[in-house]
């Protein structure tokens, strides 16, 4: 059985899903497996009485696909399965504040200097007027260094370098940039283990609406 998920993208990103350029995402495992003596480890975790209690330790091995269950030695992933699909999150705003079903306009592609309202959050758009779903190809997990230049230019680097040539050429030196502007200073560096999402479009972009 395949299910839908929504997934947040920047400005930037939503552009290179339009160009059809970004293919893949990446996602900070949460929580992150932990090295145990020669083992990598899951330790999961309940809340009681406001506290945070350890409950089990399951082995963690990256090399099974990421689809069972938590007995399976690996989490699902919590974007999906291949199948399932992904519909996007970006900025936007009503077209008109008079009906909450009226057609929505989206920051990305949109001229509208004349108008002064406030972009909304892409965290509080609806499903409703969602234009653009993906549909999960393949799921792996590696660690954030396990990026290749071909991985780099699939993340949707490949359209943000177009007129650059300030990486000369170079998409994961860009990759690491956009990075640790989303995560934070130092977010490169401690090269987490992350959900590597395959994606393709499963509709085209919705009439009227870009």
């Amino acid at each position: 059985m395949h299910t839908e998920r929504p997934i947040l993208f920047s400005d930037s990103m939503v552009r290179a899903l339009l160009d059809g350029s970004k293919t893949q995402t990446r996602r900070v495992m949460k929580p992150q497996p932990r090295l145990e003596g020669n083992q990598w480890h899951w330790r999961e975790y309940e809340w009681n009485s406001g506290k945070r209690h350890p409950v089990d330790v399951y082995d963690f091995n990256p090399n099974l696909a990421p689809f069972g269950s938590l007995y399976g030695s690996l989490k699902p992933c919590p974007y999906g399965k291949p199948g399932d699909k992904l519909w996007v999150r970006e900025a936007w705003r009503w077209a008109s504040s008079e009906h909450d079903i009226a057609p929505a306009i989206f920051k990305v592609r949109t001229v509208d200097a004349e108008h002064r309202t406030r972009w909304k959050s892409a965290i509080h758009m609806p499903r409703s007027i969602c234009r653009i779903l993906l549909e999960i190809t393949h799921v792996r997990v590696e660690r954030l260094w396990g990026i290749t230049e071909a991985d780099a230019l699939a993340e949707g680097m490949a359209s943000m370098m177009r007129g650059c040539t300030r990486y000369d050429g170079e998409a994961t030196d860009l990759f690491i940039d956009v990075w640790e502007k989303l995560h934070g200073p130092g977010s490169w560096s401690v090269n987490p283990w992350v959900w590597v999402i395959q994606f393709k479009k499963a509709i085209p972009d919705r009439e009227g609406m870009a």
